[in-house]
């Protein structure tokens, strides 16, 4: 099924498998050997035991590490808990040849659910700890406006490894991210065309390159991860999740890679070939430059990049809408039923037999000093021409009442599930009019399982949907204003 963990790796993809396992495997360590405590899952987190149990895993895959984010969808309910403890961050190899393999070990306990829902047990994530300033780095960015702008620092100092990482977006076909040139060393970063991005440096021992192809455009204006190394081994280059190309070095030639001008980004000493675009979170061997702060002072330059919306939005969950940030984005729950960072913690009441909740807007013709700003902004005289409903429901009674709204003009909305479980919604915003009523009687909806239901009026024309697929237009004759709101009632058995 659809995974409720998954862990973003060191270029910001996601992950969903756990030590032991094989990457998109979607399988925990027991599904693989085969020793799961119920043979019918492939986690321990899935076979609904009402007692605590552990395990221990390992993630050791290079191109993935360090975790940068651990997410946890469904872990919210009634007596259900979980408990993780991170290791020590483990590195073994040839410091010399940035070639560092990094590990991380952990053990988690778990409590499941009394109710036999999901469980918790493989389905958390791990990763070296977050560093203070993290999320800064992460979305320091500078807008390139002219082919001959740039932004200049210290002379990178490379000279046996060198490990370089950024985002970029644009819609040029070619231009350089990043030169710096010594005597006769060099070393440069370009989107040379439209599908290739190329990684080029001169150590002494003439001019090497390193492309990687892709089958679809570079210059597509959304952000794509660019990750260079170059050690006393050879070099390598990665866009994305295209596949690596590595080079090697000669045998006994020159190794170190000296460098004394100026480090120039999104441009080059000539002026020429300029990058014209955004490039974000730039990391030289784990230093991160301060992108914003050097474009503050720089013609042609801007702090930080607009669009992030476009890459990130469909974080933003349940209806939640994506919102730009100078750095990176925020998701608006406020027209969903659903709040947290990314409108996915759902919020519910449970109604008991011949339980409802009523909300009252406000009293005929009164209103207090005092009112809240939610009350303020359903005064009597407001006219609403426009409205847009989302709720989500779990029942085996019937005939309901999901929701009512009512006014102090006899109109009213109504959501209800009448006796064989089909869905009708009323409208009726002219007291001297009979109430337009449509069905959704494709099947019973009250049989236990969770159904959603979006509603949009704008003036007489109605767009209902359920369930993400079954969807009716409707215009309405009875009329298309909803003048002063009364109550809103949710929940009761009729």
């Amino acid at each position: 099924g659809t995974p409720l963990s998954w862990w973003v790796g060191r270029t910001n993809e996601t992950h969903t498998y756990w030590g032991g396992s094989l990457p998109d495997a979607q399988k925990c360590t027991c599904g693989l050997e085969g020793n799961c405590i119920d043979s019918q899952y492939y986690c321990n987190c899935d076979a609904g035991r009402n007692e605590w149990t552990s395990d221990t895993i390992v993630l050791s895959q290079k191109e993935h590490l360090p975790v940068t984010q651990i997410v946890m969808m469904d872990a919210g309910r009634p007596h259900s808990e979980a408990a993780y403890t991170l290791g020590p961050l483990l590195c073994r190899g040839d410091t010399r040849l940035l070639k560092v393999w990094r590990r991380a070990s952990v053990t988690f306990e778990i409590f499941p659910s009394l109710f036999g829902r999901r469980r918790w047990e493989d389905c958390l994530s791990l990763g070296v700890q977050h560093k203070p300033g993290q999320d800064e780095s992460f979305w320091n960015s500078a807008s390139f406006n002219t082919e001959t702008s740039y932004l200049h620092f210290p002379a990178f100092h490379g000279e046996l490894t060198a490990d370089v990482c950024f985002f970029f977006k644009t819609t040029v076909s070619s231009g350089v991210f990043m030169e710096n040139l010594g005597i006769t060393d060099f070393i440069r970063i370009e989107l040379r065309a439209p599908t290739e991005v190329t990684f080029s440096f001169d150590v002494g021992n003439g001019p090497c390159e390193v492309t990687v192809q892709s089958p679809t455009p570079f210059n597509d204006n959304q952000w794509h991860h660019v990750r260079a190394e170059r050690n006393v081994k050879g070099a390598s280059l990665q866009v994305d999740q295209l596949p690596q190309k590595m080079q090697p070095a000669p045998a006994d030639g020159h190794v170190r890679l000296q460098l004394n001008s100026q480090l120039f980004i999104g441009g080059t000493a000539t002026r020429q070939r300029g990058f014209l675009g955004c490039i974000r979170s730039l990391q030289l061997n784990g230093v991160a430059l301060d992108l914003e702060e050097r474009a503050t002072v720089t013609p042609g330059v801007e702090p930080g990049c607009a669009g992030h919306c476009s890459t990130y939005g469909h974080l933003c969950r349940n209806g939640g809408r994506c919102r730009e940030k100078r750095r990176g984005v925020t998701c608006d729950c406020a027209f969903s039923a659903y709040d947290g960072p990314f409108c996915s913690n759902e919020i519910s009441a449970y109604f008991a037999t011949g339980s409802s909740m009523t909300y009252h807007f406000q009293e005929h013709y009164t209103l207090s000093e005092n009112s809240s700003s939610l009350v303020s902004s359903l005064h009597r005289d407001v006219t609403l021409t426009r409205e847009m409903i989302t709720l989500s429901f779990r029942t085996t009674r019937t005939p309901s009442l999901l929701l009512y709204v009512s006014s102090f003009y006899e109109e009213y909305l109504s959501v209800i599930l009448a006796n064989n479980g089909s869905l009708q919604i009323r409208y009726k915003l002219d007291r001297h009019q009979n109430p337009d009523a449509f069905t959704f009687d494709f099947k019973n909806m009250a049989d236990g399982q969770l159904h959603r239901v979006k509603i949009n009026r704008e003036e007489a024309v109605v767009m209902a949907e359920v369930n993400q697929s079954a969807k009716k237009q409707v215009i309405l004759s009875s009329g298309t204003e909803f003048n002063a709101l009364k109550s809103l009632i949710l929940g009761k058995v009729l």
